[in-house]
């Protein structure tokens, strides 16, 4: 017995010795840090989608002046095993927050829509780990975060609009408490996208209106919707809602492709067989500019041999409608190219050509020509009175232009002038003195045109365009929003011109010249109309 009292008094006496030597080294009031790193979140229990702030309580090692980044890694896994990291700077003092965001609802695919749940419920994992240029300096003990329901829900209507239009967003579940604000971002998971923003009511439930960029592209449309902390605290969101989508469906009239063949495609060869003597193209400049500029198909009613009477009554080569039928107040865009035919180019191309049979040369000079020519296209510019060669109504261009704003008030106009066809330098000529000017173009086998009449012919296509540009112009000033779009790019690619030529020449059917004559080509199409107009459009 007095051994065991006499051990139990040396015990005493040691432990006594340590705690005055303890209290020597730490003094009074300083805890003693916890060997197991701690960290803190912001909230405990989240539904999918919804942000936890996570916090140090311990400080990640202070960073190696000479590393180049330290970071901390927080490592979040779901009850169904699905792991997600979230990352965030480590200051100079080992401090740091990351803001930790279950995965919301998202859409996989869409008609019909799928989609990836989210989070799953449930007790996760939050595992956290400092990392100091790409070595872990310390790891936190782990914690559970409880994923107590399924994202945020929002409604969209209506489902299916047009580009123009507006969507109405609108939450089914509020935004959680700490939020000041709600961001939504529409995406075509292409290169476009616009965004909206309102403000909260007091229990966070939000609604807002977005509009629809008219030149939006038909197809699925996707929106993310964040709830968001006030400006000035630190993340980036408080909560993510599921995703939920819309449908943009372009009116099959969004896009109006109208006026004569310069505009159907005649000279590309390679026509829609339902569209009959209108010969209308996909290797037109219409179908191109509806692609690069993602405004759809265009609703092609330009037609072959198309006159400015065609806008206003029944074509009658054709049988089609009035063109100023194929307008709605849908309509967003309308191109055209118009006048040529009423003016009779066609007509005064095929008298200057000089062929076996036929003397051409000398055209510019016959007042028969050149008179009816340049009345016809002083009627283009209402001041003058005169009919088209087939004795139909020539109704001036500003009238044109102007009743095709009254039928499409919401549409932009683009007008297209018309190439020259042949080129300026004689030195690109066959040389030959009997002809006008001292030389020629070859147009077709056995056929040519005289320098001195190619200079005139494209002259008269300066004057046409010149009327075409006026026109746009006072339609312009009388508030139509019309813009004038010139065939600049065929430069140096016409007839007996310095680069390859993107018109066709003369093509002739025993006698008789083929509607593809003095036509672009399909290269002419796309290099020389359709660039012209996706640029001025753009």
């Amino acid at each position: 017995m007095k051994s065991t009292i006499s051990m139990r008094g040396v015990l005493s006496a040691l432990l006594t010795a340590m705690a005055l030597m303890l209290a020597l080294i730490v003094p009074a009031g300083t805890a003693v840090a916890d060997t197991d790193p701690q960290f803190d979140m912001s909230l405990s229990s989240v539904r999918a989608g919804q942000t936890t702030v996570v916090t140090e309580l311990d400080p990640c090692p202070t960073p190696d002046p000479n590393s180049m980044s330290a970071w901390v890694e927080v490592q979040f896994t779901d009850s169904g095993a699905t792991t997600s990291l979230f990352n965030g700077w480590v200051d100079a003092q080992g401090s740091w927050s990351v803001w930790l965001t279950p995965s919301a609802r998202r859409i996989l695919s869409f008609g019909p829509t799928t989609y990836e749940p989210g989070a799953a419920l449930g007790q996760a994992t939050v595992q956290v780990k400092c990392v100091d240029d790409g070595v872990t300096t310390m790891s936190y003990v782990s914690q559970s975060l409880t994923i107590s329901d399924t994202s945020a829900e929002f409604s969209v209507s209506p489902s299916v609009v047009e580009a123009g239009e507006v969507i109405h967003l609108e939450s089914v579940d509020p935004c959680p408490s700490g939020s000041d604000s709600v961001h939504a971002i529409a995406d075509d998971m292409n290169t476009n996208n616009f965004e909206g923003d309102t403000a909260l009511g007091v229990d966070g439930s939000w609604e807002m209106d977005v509009s629809v960029p008219s030149w939006y592209p038909d197809g699925p449309i996707l929106f993310w919707v964040r709830c968001m902390p006030p400006s000035s605290s630190a993340g980036d969101r408080t909560q993510v809602y599921g995703e939920e989508s819309a449908t943009i469906s372009l009116d099959e009239r969004y896009y109006v492709a109208a006026g004569d063949s310069y505009s159907s495609g005649v000279g590309t060869f390679n026509y829609d067989s339902a569209s009959g003597n209108c010969l209308r193209s996909e290797d037109s400049y219409a179908p191109y500019v509806g692609d690069q500029l993602a405004i759809g198909e265009p609703f092609f009613v330009a037609c072959s041999g198309a006159q400015t009477a065609d806008f206003y009554g029944q074509n009658p080569n054709s049988g089609e409608a009035r063109q100023l039928n194929a307008l709605t107040d849908k309509t967003r865009y309308v191109t055209l190219t118009i006048g040529g035919n009423d003016a009779g180019f066609a007509g005064v191309m095929d008298r200057c050509v000089h062929r076996p049979g036929h003397t051409g040369w000398g055209c510019a000079s016959d007042t028969s020509v050149a008179n009816g020519l340049t009345q016809r296209i002083n009627t283009l510019a209402g001041v003058s009175s005169a009919s088209a060669p087939d004795n139909r109504q020539i109704t001036d261009l500003q009238q044109v232009y102007e009743d095709i704003a009254a039928d499409a008030p919401h549409a932009k106009i683009y007008v297209g002038g018309y190439p020259r066809l042949f080129g300026n330098d004689q030195a690109d000529y066959v040389t030959n003195a009997s002809a006008p000017g001292g030389a020629q173009c070859i147009v077709t086998t056995g056929g040519t045109v005289s320098y001195d009449d190619a200079q005139w012919l494209n002259q008269k296509a300066n004057d046409l365009n010149g009327v075409i540009q006026d026109a746009v112009d006072a339609a312009q000033n009388a508030g139509v929003d019309i813009t004038y779009v010139p065939a600049a790019l065929f430069s140096s690619h016409a007839l007996c011109d310095s680069s390859d030529p993107w018109i066709n020449e003369v093509i002739m059917n025993g006698t008789n010249p083929q509607p593809e004559s003095m036509h672009p080509t399909s290269e002419g199409y796309q290099n020389g109309y359709g660039i012209a107009f996706v640029t001025i459009m753009n």
